[in-house]
């Protein structure tokens, strides 16, 4: 907010702006110019703030070589808008008002302008404001609208236009996961409804991109509904981990097929997915264990730093500690396998341990404790035990947080 310790009026969006003409059923569209009081108090009435259309902006902006469409603007012909008045109204309490102009996009479409031409503008100057100054600063007075013919228009959120993709890496589980991406509405009238069809594009991939598998996701539906008064709609995808390939990319372009009204952007109308499911435990681990030997009840703590020795879509290989610890030597270093099965409670999933042949014979979860892991902090909570060579119960309780 410019200068806003001082009361003072003016346009903040002053010098060329473009504001787009939306093509609507009514053959009408509203342009908004803002109109803004600065300082700490709002005037003690209202403020009227007076304008006027001034033609000579246009003059000295075609002819500055500086600007972007220097010597290509023209000015708006009066029989394709309106203003109803020449003051703009900032109510008592309020900091800001609008310009409302009228579009007339049937004869602005008759003109022969093609859409999103930049040609045609409209040149404002505030004249007068009945109380506090004017901006001191004459370019903070004047705004040249430059006004653009579009038709309304559906597309994704994420899409094709930055050859943005929309990547999503899934945990492996034996449960769907339902995922919402967004299609967008610019210029519709939303006091209707509308649908948006959409279809599996295959043909859209690169030739070294591989299709998500058909049996990998669902579609919940493919009509997307506008509800009226929304710009935007979910699409929801369902995706099955457990059929996608672990360790593997995938794909999955999806793109509207037909809209009930209007048009949809060719340049945005394809959502390009990129899944592959991930095991979320790939990270290096602080390890913070106590070890008790149950029949001596002697018993120490450790602090170690762990990282798993390999994985799989839902099992990593850990060590079990280092040496000088429960394994005693380096070279006597013992291993287990966690694997995580996700619940419906994220920070309780249950965790199973599997012995391999680098793990003692004895290994097992310690009956009557529960051992789990925390999706939500990315921790692991342990109660495991093994026999010693004398036969007595090692017990270990470790805790492995995540580093990332």
């Amino acid at each position: 907010m410019k200068d806003n310790d001082k009361s003072m009026v003016y346009i903040p969006s002053s010098g060329f702006v473009l504001r787009k003409a939306w093509e609507k059923e009514s053959g009408e569209y509203t342009i908004n110019l803002g109109v803004y009081c600065s300082g700490l108090r709002s005037g003690s009435n209202g403020i009227y703030v007076g304008f006027e259309i001034d033609e000579s902006l246009i003059d000295a902006y075609n002819q500055d070589i500086t600007q972007r469409y220097s010597g290509q603007i023209e000015m708006l012909p009066k029989e394709y808008w309106s203003i109803e008045s020449n003051e703009v109204f900032i109510p008592k309490g309020d900091v800001d008002g609008n310009i409302p102009i009228i579009i007339n996009t049937d004869k602005l479409k008759q003109s022969g302008l093609k859409y999103g031409e930049i040609r045609y503008a409209i040149p404002v100057r505030l004249t007068g404001s009945s109380e506090y100054k004017l901006h001191g600063t004459p370019e903070m007075l004047t705004s040249i609208i430059g006004v653009t013919l579009n038709k309304p228009i559906f597309y994704f959120r994420d899409n094709r236009l930055e050859q943005s993709t929309l990547a999503s890496c899934l945990l492996y589980s034996n449960k769907p996961v339902v995922q919402k991406y967004y299609l967008i509405s610019e210029g519709i009238e939303t006091d209707k409804e509308y649908t948006v069809e959409v279809v599996a594009h295959p043909d859209f991939l690169a030739a070294n991109q591989l299709l998500l598998p058909s049996d990998a996701w669902k579609l919940e539906s493919n009509k997307v509904k506008f509800e009226k008064g929304y710009t935007e709609a979910p699409l929801a995808v369902t995706i099955y981990p457990d059929k996608i390939e672990f360790l593997k990319t995938f794909y999955l372009p999806i793109s509207i097929s037909s809209v009930s009204n209007y048009s949809f952007d060719e340049n945005r109308s394809t959502l390009l997915l990129k899944l592959e499911v991930k095991n979320d435990y790939e990270w290096s681990y602080i390890s913070k264990m106590m070890v008790t030997n149950t029949t001596t009840k002697r018993n120490s703590s450790h602090q170690v730093d762990k990282k798993p020795i390999s994985i799989a879509s839902d099992i990593i290989e850990m060590q079990m500690a280092t040496n000088d610890t429960v394994a005693g030597k380096e070279a006597d270093n013992k291993y287990f396998n966690l694997k995580i099965i996700p619940t419906d409670n994220k920070q309780k999933w249950n965790v199973e341990l599997i012995k391999t042949r680098r793990s003692p014979a004895t290994l097992e979860l310690t009956p009557d404790k529960e051992s789990y892991y925390d999706w939500d902090y990315e921790t692991f909570h342990l109660f495991y035990r093994f026999k010693d060579s004398g036969g007595n119960y090692i017990e270990v309780e470790e805790i492995m947080e995540a580093q990332f």
